[in-house]
């Protein structure tokens, strides 16, 4: 399968061919049950001229695509503008003289291809081939060189007029053109549209955070939460109806970003974290969860920013709306080592002015044994 931004690289590869293969070698070597499956891509091909390929497979486009499912999928096929995560490995088929090696694959990188259909940033074929997947479908296609690199190709790894055979795996798709529809809208467009627009463009943000954050990609997951609260703000409220509706929503996108930010560490992330639970507060109808949530992150920042008369209030605050709670117990207890600790270090530093303002080096403690008389003495 042929993706955007191989073109970049082809020539470089074609040129370190060796490494390349030795690479591919090795990759079958770590990736075990993975490159099963390519090697089974292999043996499905192999020794087939161009019909006999075919006529194992289903036609699609008037013959230009050919699809063989191998492991069926759930749920609906993927729609237009989703956003799509998927493993892939693709080869040149020419009859009589198939590569048996993939001239690109992401079991090689070790991580899967993400796009979104309907960005152009894919070659026609693949996004053929994607619209007639479902989730964790595995499928081999057959894509003529109309829709993938033409009667040119990319030579010398992509040879002209080249089929290319590759087999897909669809991990999973989400639907994100409302968001991409609504983030195109002028501020005026905006301004006119129904809140139910805005609300499915935030779904639809909230739904890509998710899945940015399952696959390790907190910083994402952030910026599109943040995008959805941005948009949110700037929402006008039309009737009291849907002051409460957006208020519904903006706690459950705003509630979801500071935990991320407390969770993602950082000064900054801290700081950014108390804005929006300060923004949460100011909505109408949070629920007791919402508060609680609200005044447990806000006390746990202001505990690490040594705050500890206010971190106190709102642990407190948080205790009473969900009593015996043991991370709130947990984050309590932590306060009182902190507190503890501070008042320790304000006496050490209290005890060290003081011997140094009788003489008697900070190394020598053992000598400072003043009493409130000599206190009292040295001092007035």
């Amino acid at each position: 399968m042929v993706i955007d931004g191989l073109e970049t690289n082809l020539n470089s590869r074609a040129e370190e061919d060796e490494n390349f293969r030795e690479s591919l070698l090795k990759a079958k070597a770590l990736e075990g049950g993975k490159l099963q499956s390519i090697e089974g891509a292999i043996e499905f091909f192999s020794g087939k001229d161009l019909a006999d390929l075919q006529n194992q497979m289903n036609p699609l486009r008037n013959g230009m695509i050919y699809k063989k499912i191998i492991r069926k999928g759930s749920g609906s096929i993927v729609p237009p503008k989703a956003l799509t995560t998927y493993h892939y490995a693709s080869f040149c088929f020419i009859d009589g003289a198939n590569e048996e090696d993939p001239f690109d694959s992401t079991y090689l990188r070790g991580t899967p291809f993400r796009k979104r259909i309907d960005s152009g940033r894919m070659i026609p074929g693949v996004e053929v081939a994607l619209r007639s997947m479902k989730n964790d479908e595995q499928s081999y296609f057959l894509i003529h060189p109309d829709y993938a690199y033409g009667a040119l190709g990319m030579p010398p790894r992509i040879l002209p007029d080249c089929w290319i055979f590759c087999m897909i795996h669809l991990l999973r798709w989400y639907d994100c053109a409302s968001a991409t529809e609504y983030e195109q809208m002028t501020e005026e467009e905006r301004a006119a549209a129904p809140w139910s627009t805005l609300r499915k463009a935030v779904e639809s943000l909230v739904t890509a955070a998710k899945a940015a954050e399952s696959r390790g990609d907190a910083g994402h997951a952030v910026r599109l939460l943040n995008k959805a609260k941005g948009w949110l703000l700037n929402r006008g409220m039309k009737s009291e109806e849907e002051e409460l509706e957006i208020s519904e929503v903006s706690a459950k996108v705003f509630r979801l970003l500071f935990i991320r930010l407390f969770k993602l560490g950082s000064e900054k992330n801290y700081k950014t974290a108390l804005k929006t639970i300060n923004e949460t507060l100011h909505l109408k109808g949070l629920s007791d969860l919402a508060l609680t949530q609200c005044y447990f992150y806000k006390g746990a920042i202001l505990r690490i920013f040594k705050d500890f008369k206010k971190a106190r209030y709102f642990l407190t605050e948080a205790s009473k709306l969900r009593n015996r709670d043991e991370k709130i117990l947990n984050e309590l207890e932590e306060l009182e080592k902190d507190e503890n600790k501070e008042k320790e270090l304000e006496r050490a530093f209290a005890a060290k002015a003081v011997r140094g303002s009788i003489g008697i080096p900070a190394s020598h403690p053992q000598k400072v044994c003043l009493s409130w008389v000599t206190f009292f003495f040295f001092f007035f």
